[in-house]
């Protein structure tokens, strides 16, 4: 259930921004030191409280299951770690997941507190919403019959949604109130200056000649698919022009601007890809080269050098990015009032 809410995208509702502040702050920033937890529960084993925040109980069913999903995240890993990495790892998320279930009660209370109200156009448009991240996009009906049909209850999805959105509006209460002055956004320039060097970048069009999974011989579809970029290759070099080419033959939806794909810095395409590109010389064609798409021709039409981006140009992404830290630590220094006034007890066996 979690995971369906935490698809809100960052247009109308940020809710995976919210987790990320959550998650982000230990809840390392609002967790206090609880008692060091014995081995995870046998299967069959009764449902046990763990912690238990103003009389409210939070146990093994709430939480083992949102770790086991974060473990099976890892399987392809869990063969190449010890069994005591692997159950320390597995602790160390358990107590994460308590604090952050903590934590979300808190801001139940305080919203319900402040009668903050989530209305079923809002809980609609979240559910819309979530609809169309599914792949492929689903309607919200379509949305709901998957719901109903995963044996989910949709009132509990309904009043889940509710209370994160309430969430999400006092937490909003509290980011909001952030700002970040000229001076500090300077400050922090001055003293992070290596962050904001712009690499040297390359603008490249290419024409994409991809394989036909189908084949009956791959090894003779490559064969055949670098013959016919050589055969580009040649009247590229005899006259043709790049982008027309592009607009015929190639099978990347750039082919429609002629093969342009823009700047991109190291890094940023496939290796094989990257180094042709970036050993081109501009105005120069380069290739074939193969990738995991198919068989390339590239022509570089630009570069850019790298160097030192001023103040003036960073200055928009250093004020986005001071006021999410201020944020934090303004959410931070919010969860840790309301844990203060709690009684939060650490349950041990």
């Amino acid at each position: 259930m979690v995971e369906l809410i935490a698809r809100l995208g960052k247009g109308l509702w940020p809710r995976a921004a919210l987790a990320l502040l959550l998650a982000g702050l230990g809840l390392a920033g609002c967790r206090h030191k609880a008692p060091a937890e014995p081995n995870r529960p046998a299967s069959g084993e009764a449902n046990e409280v763990l912690a238990t925040v103003d009389g409210v109980a939070i146990t093994t069913k709430q939480v083992e299951p949102v770790v086991e999903r974060w473990m099976a995240g890892f399987a392809d890993r869990l063969a190449q770690w010890t069994p005591e990495y692997v159950e320390q790892r597995r602790l160390d998320k358990r107590r994460q997941v308590i604090d952050q279930m903590i934590a979300e009660h808190l801001l139940d209370q305080e919203a319900q507190r402040q009668n903050i109200s989530v209305t079923d156009q809002q809980i609609d448009q979240a559910i819309g919403q979530m609809a169309t991240q599914q792949q492929p996009p689903m309607t919200p009906e379509q949305f709901l019959a998957h719901v109903h049909k995963s044996g989910r209850s949709i009132q509990e999805l309904r009043a889940q949604i509710g209370r994160e959105l309430a969430r999400l509006a006092l937490c909003q209460q509290i980011t909001g109130k952030v700002e970040v002055t000229e001076e500090q956004a300077r400050s922090y320039y001055q003293a992070n200056k290596e962050q904001f060097q712009q690499p040297e970048q390359v603008r490249a069009s290419h024409i994409l000649l991809k394989p036909d999974p189908k084949a009956q011989d791959p090894n003779q579809q490559a064969a055949a698919l670098l013959t016919k970029a050589r055969q580009l290759l040649a009247q590229i070099q005899a006259g043709a022009d790049f982008a027309e080419l592009a607009r015929t033959h190639s099978q990347c939806p750039s082919a429609q601007n002629g093969g342009d794909l823009g700047y991109f810095k190291r890094g940023d395409m496939e290796a094989p890809f990257e180094k042709l590109a970036f050993e081109l010389q501009t105005g120069q064609v380069g290739g074939p080269v193969t990738t995991s798409y198919g068989v390339h021709l590239i022509k570089v039409t630009d570069r850019k050098p790298s160097r030192q981006l001023t103040f003036e140009e960073a200055r928009d992404s250093i004020i986005q990015t001071l006021t999410i830290l201020k944020g934090q630590q303004a959410l931070k220094d919010y969860i840790d009032s309301l844990r203060a006034k709690a009684k939060i007890e650490y349950k041990a066996r």
